[in-house]
């Protein structure tokens, strides 16, 4: 099957070509239709006459830009990532296009690959650090598994990117300590008392739920806000997430902490608030509370890591994180050192960071 089409802006006019069960999308580097069909005509010649030679019309130079364009059709098509997937991987590819000048694909080779990798660090060093190695990775990843298609379309003949390896960032914890915990809401109830609006100390007041309630449950930012009262069963204290990352409905108990928050909250749970301000809002806290390094995500983190300083097993663990592998959750075992100081630290009774023994406090305040 072969037939004419145009790719979202190019002004050029592209074949559709599906042979042996392959399917490549090839420009014919004109936008005069009549031109194109002569083309066309030519290649369903060569197809009928058994002529047709995949190396041939597998379009090795086409533009980076035409290639993502392309891939994320077929995506979309295939509806195998979700919307917000697939809008965060086109800034990816995006960035890297600007970076490689719109090149064509078969010239972004294993050098132009180490390229990439100096300007992304060098971007880190020059934004203060702003550019995580987490960002990185996942631009990494995208990058490698996007060449994998090129590469098993035909299109290049090996993967630029195929030996680069995740880098691992092991000095900086990913989880927040008890007293670091208690700072931040610390910080938050400052902030609740020195504002006077009602409206204003209710948003801020839900807003210290949320944090609280991630805490407990372990949920992802999107999980808890798109959150909906009939996913609850407070009989059954759990909560079914319909809407996850895996795509597969997963069942997270309610502890009693995550129970009164949503008491507290009623119905309207936490609808009111978009993704990028509760973002934004805990990173103004952990400022304010003098912790580097961290994010909301992080809440997600520290709900793990807790689990498993208390002695619950990986896989249980896993079940609760909605991981699809356990290798992702395995992180979590790096705490074991931090576990056994804990755990030997009991014999003398709760204590504060200095060594003097103390009270631990609860980390959450009802509403006053």
């Amino acid at each position: 099957m072969a037939c004419l089409r145009k790719i979202n802006s190019s002004s050029d006019w592209f074949i559709d070509i599906t042979v042996d069960g392959r399917r490549i999308i090839r420009s014919t580097k004109t936008s005069d239709k009549s031109r194109a069909r002569k083309i066309l005509d030519k290649i369903r010649g060569d197809i009928a006459t058994k002529k047709f030679n995949l190396e041939d019309y597998s379009n090795k130079h086409v533009k980076l830009k035409d290639f993502f364009q392309n891939y994320f059709e077929n995506v979309r098509l295939t509806r195998k990532k979700r919307a917000t997937t697939v809008t965060n991987e086109i800034q990816y590819a995006n960035a890297f296009t600007d970076f490689m000048r719109n090149c064509n694909l078969d010239a972004v080779d294993e050098l132009a690959a180490q390229k990439w990798m100096m300007f992304m660090f060098a971007r880190k060093k020059k934004t203060g650090g702003k550019l995580s190695l987490a960002t990185y990775n996942i631009h990494r990843r995208f990058l490698k598994a996007v060449f994998n298609v090129a590469l098993k379309q035909r299109y290049i003949r090996q993967n630029p990117f195929q030996d680069f390896k995740e880098i691992k960032d092991d000095e900086k914890d990913f989880f927040l300590r008890d007293h670091e915990v208690r700072e931040i809401f610390r910080v938050i109830h400052e902030d609740i008392d020195r504002v006077k609006s009602r409206e204003r100390k209710q948003s801020l007041r839900r807003f210290e739920i949320l944090v609280e309630f991630l805490l407990n449950t372990g949920l992802r930012r999107q999980e808890a806000l798109n959150l909906k009262w009939g996913d609850i069963d407070l009989e059954q204290n759990v909560i079914a997430l319909k809407f996850t990352k895996t795509g597969q409905t997963r069942y997270v108990p309610l502890n009693s902490v995550a129970r009164r928050c949503i008491e507290e909250v009623g119905e309207e749970l936490f609808h009111s608030f978009n993704a990028r301000y509760v973002s934004g809002k805990f990173q103004e806290y952990l400022e304010n509370s003098n912790i580097t390094g961290m994010k909301l995500h992080s809440l997600r983190h520290t709900f793990a890591t807790n689990l498993y300083k208390k002695g619950t097993p990986i896989p249980t663990i896993q079940k609760l994180l909605g991981h699809k592998s356990i290798q992702t959750t395995l992180r979590y075992a790096k705490v074991g050192d931090e576990a056994m100081k804990d755990a030997v630290e009991k014999l003398c009774g709760n204590t504060t960071k200095d060594g003097k023994v103390s009270e631990s406090s609860p980390l959450y305040r009802k509403a006053v």
